[in-house]
């Protein structure tokens, strides 16, 4: 498990430099994809919207929805 945990995070990284280098921030709101991204990648960011975790609706915590969908690995 610690080997794809590992993986997953350095893939996660690469995401947010591409993101970052279009222009974009390194991380995703909703299912925001960013201008000029092609329909086929929709796939990938289908479930961002996600605001429920373990039952609690976080929106319901803090500043409201778009920062409840937002993660980022960096600081």
């Amino acid at each position: 498990m610690t080997p794809a945990l590992q993986i997953h995070f350095v893939e996660t990284r690469h995401a947010s430099e591409i993101r970052r280098l279009r222009g974009l921030k390194g991380w995703i709101t909703g299912m925001e994809r960013g201008a000029g991204m092609p329909e086929a990648t929709q796939a990938v960011y289908n479930g961002e919207e996600n605001i429920v975790q373990g039952g609690v609706d976080v929106t319901t915590l803090g500043s409201g929805s778009s920062f409840a969908t937002e993660a980022s690995t960096e600081a």
